[in-house]
């Protein structure tokens, strides 16, 4: 196709080429314009769904876009005041020192009346060694 030679009569002349030239820049300028509106349609559209979906249309509740954030939020919220109930929790767990020797004697009294002394003497010193 390379070797295909063009009669000279369908070679243009300048003045027919710039014909062409107006004529494509024209149809490049319309159709320029014409995607040009299509795109500010279509954002307008989108702008409009987004301003209908933030307010609602009176049937839904209206949208929070930051919704993520939030969640987030009071999620964290919920966490930290559960870690602060397992911690007072945890606390009241423990027992007081008076408390303990109290529960303490009461064993060693129990164990008084019922055990032999080498038992008991032998649990005390396992019990103070951990």
């Amino acid at each position: 196709m390379s070797n295909v030679r063009y009669p000279q009569s369908v070679l243009c002349s300048s003045e027919t080429r710039s014909k062409i030239s107006n004529s494509l820049s024209l149809v490049w300028d319309a159709r320029k314009k014409t995607k040009q509106a299509q795109e500010t349609l279509i954002e307008q559209w989108r702008e409009c769904i987004a301003d209908t979906a933030r307010r609602g249309d009176g049937s839904n509740e209206a949208y929070e876009w930051n919704s993520y954030n939030l969640i987030l939020k009071e999620l964290q919220h919920i966490w930290n005041l559960n870690r602060k109930k397992r911690k007072k929790k945890e606390s009241s767990i423990g027992l007081s020192v008076d408390h303990r020797i109290k529960i303490s004697n009461a064993i060693k009294s129990k164990w008084a009346n019922i055990v032999s002394p080498t038992y008991v003497n032998k649990i005390c010193l396992l019990i103070v060694g951990s």
